[in-house]
């Protein structure tokens, strides 16, 4: 059995197609579970009288919702039945997601830096430093060495490895 719940009423992926389509179409504005319901049924021709159809097709909207909640796509605003649910920039998501992920990276970097000045082995040191040099240079490969090229002893940068080859992605 897959980790979600199959529905007759969709083929696989087609619900979330349709939630992104009415988040997109409300223009940034806010808009209920239940507004989405109805356009959904709408949109496929299905019976706008069935109650219990309508009660399935929200709680599919809802865990479609939810998983978008927690991937930071959509923002949820209210509770219950008044909950509206806007759609992120996904490019504004992005570089969200990348900046919380580089501030990960300077509080490590900062606490590595602290380890070196404690340490009173040199060896021990020598990990610290090597360490804090690769977070270094993931966060700015064009400043910083290559872990491989530190810990290797090469000169230079592998080819693969060269900075304007690279383009970060949001």
């Amino acid at each position: 059995m897959s980790r979600f719940q199959r529905s007759a009423l969709f083929v696989a992926g087609e619900l979330t197609r349709r939630v992104q389509t009415e988040l997109r179409e409300a223009k940034g504005e806010a808009i209920s579970a239940d507004a989405m319901v109805v356009e959904i049924i709408r949109a496929k021709r299905l019976d706008m009288g069935d109650g219990g159809l309508r009660v399935q097709i929200s709680g599919l909207i809802l865990r479609v919702l939810g998983r978008m909640l927690a991937k930071g796509a959509v923002r949820k605003d209210g509770w219950g039945a008044d909950a509206r649910w806007v759609q992120f920039d996904l490019v504004q998501t992005r570089l969200n997601q990348y900046m919380e992920a580089m501030s990960f990276i300077e509080r490590e970097i900062d606490r590595l830096r602290s380890e070196i000045l404690r340490a009173s082995d040199g060896n021990r040191r020598a990990e610290f430093y090597t360490a804090q040099q690769a977070l270094s240079w993931a966060s700015e490969p064009t400043v910083y060495r290559s872990p491989v090229v530190i810990l290797t002893g090469t000169p230079g940068e592998p080819e693969d490895c060269q900075a304007e080859r690279r383009r970060h992605q949001f």
